[in-house]
């Protein structure tokens, strides 16, 4: 174990030697879904806007489909936000969002869609994201959660939801709906309409993207936050704790009665035994698909060649074997306005030195434009973002430490460029 984490260790050190000046416009990959379909890995993402399906065969990945949602009225086209692969008698279906409209397309042969439903509201509900709770289609919003039946017709609501409404999934269980927010597992009881659990997490970057997995065979639940992975029961309590690389936590996956869950936590991925919660395997993953790769989202499909886990890793797709070999990759090739900056990488300080509880201002320029920013200082972390140049300032609050000399390292989420500087607490 103590090996592992060295190499692990020493992996997530030559990220911060990936510096430079950001040249690409593309627009990255955070989340998706995906599913074995016919004896192959279908993924898709609507990160672009559009809807994208991929399959991948013979270890070879290929984009098959681009589904885009044009608006007569306005001649525009509207982005999709969130979507949902579903198999069902046989034929493959994606369930996707866009505003206030819940759409239905037939996919079963990857290279064209049919819309087979379309329904919207009129109520202003802007629809933020579709998944499958239980048995059933739902979409969240601001204003909580809606349930449809086959016909896509409301069937139930709930008043739950989330300060970030991507962390709230069901893993398949008819009951039960988790979400990740404020620092914390959240747990709602669909017979109750109530939450019925919370269990503390501990979040430095917390705009981020975080999920929970449910194990519905043992009622455990697994969560990453951004020092540990951990395994609670289904009352909160602790059974397990793996102290990972202090990056931020992003997602866990595995799949029904699988021994091992997966975690991302930007610079790779972890497979991890579930009942010792040791270390199988891992891959590092910012240069696998190419440079700029930040693992996000991730997806577990189990097929009869074992796990595949699908990696939403910034730059790319990467899908990795169940011994996280790579098996291909692709690349983003939607472009976004002014995503890049013209400005080289840079970080400027207030002050050569600090004391503790003190404030500092932050400042740097040359990253992309708009993107979030991960700010890590000694053991605590700060989120930050830029602006529409690349540029960045945020105000501090120095960390309670000992005197000596500490890193301050700013990594962007989107195009994992990163930046250092020293400075001495005092």
């Amino acid at each position: 174990m103590k090996k592992i984490g060295i190499v692990i260790a020493l992996l997530a050190v030559s990220l911060f030697f990936f510096v430079g000046k950001s040249d690409s416009k593309l627009q990255p990959y955070y989340s998706g879904d995906a599913v074995d379909f016919n004896n192959k890995v279908v993924f898709a993402t609507a990160n672009s806007g559009k809807i994208e399906i991929f399959k991948s065969e013979n270890r070879t990945i290929t984009k098959t489909l681009e589904i885009t949602n044009y608006n007569n009225i306005f001649n525009i086209n509207d982005s999709y936000s969130d979507l949902k692969l579903s198999i069902e008698n046989g034929k493959l279906y994606v369930y996707a969002v866009s505003q206030y409209t819940l759409f239905k397309y037939n996919i079963s042969d990857l290279y064209s869609a049919q819309l087979e439903k379309r329904v919207s509201n009129n109520y202003w509900e802007w629809y933020q994201r579709v998944d499958r709770f239980g048995s059933n289609i739902a979409t969240v919003s601001e204003k909580g959660i809606k349930i449809y039946n086959s016909d896509l017709q409301v069937i139930d609501a709930y008043n739950f939801s989330a300060e970030n409404p991507y962390s709230i999934r069901s893993n398949a269980s008819q009951q039960y709906l988790f979400a990740v927010d404020n620092d914390n597992i959240r747990v709602y009881d669909r017979l109750s309409r109530t939450v019925v659990r919370e269990i503390p997490l501990a979040f430095a970057y917390k705009s981020n993207n975080h999920r929970v997995y449910f194990d519905s065979v043992n009622n455990e639940i697994y969560a990453i936050d951004d020092t540990y992975t951990k395994k609670f029961d289904f009352n909160g309590n602790l059974l397990a704790s793996f102290r990972h690389l202090e990056y931020p936590g992003y997602e866990v996956d595995s799949t029904y009665g699988n021994p091992f869950i997966y975690f991302s936590n930007g610079t790779g991925v972890v497979k991890m035994n579930k009942d010792n919660f040791s270390v199988s395997s891992f891959a590092y993953t910012s240069m696998i698909g190419g440079p700029q790769g930040w693992a996000m989202g991730l997806k577990v499909v189990n097929t009869d060649k074992g796990d595949v886990v699908v990696v939403f890793n910034g730059s790319n797709i990467v899908l990795l074997d169940k011994n996280l070999k790579e098996i291909d990759s692709i690349k983003s090739n939607t472009y976004s306005a002014s995503v890049s900056s013209n400005e080289n990488l840079s970080l400027n300080l207030s002050s050569y030195w600090v004391l503790a509880n003190a404030p500092l201002t932050i400042s740097g320029t040359g990253f992309w434009s708009s993107e979030p920013l991960l700010i890590k200082f000694g053991n605590a972390g700060f989120d930050a973002k830029a602006d529409n140049s690349g540029r960045f300032t945020k105000e501090i609050v120095v960390p309670n430490m000992l005197p000596g000399r500490y890193d301050i390292k700013v990594t962007g989420v989107n195009s994992a460029l990163t930046y250092s500087s020293s400075i001495e607490v005092k």
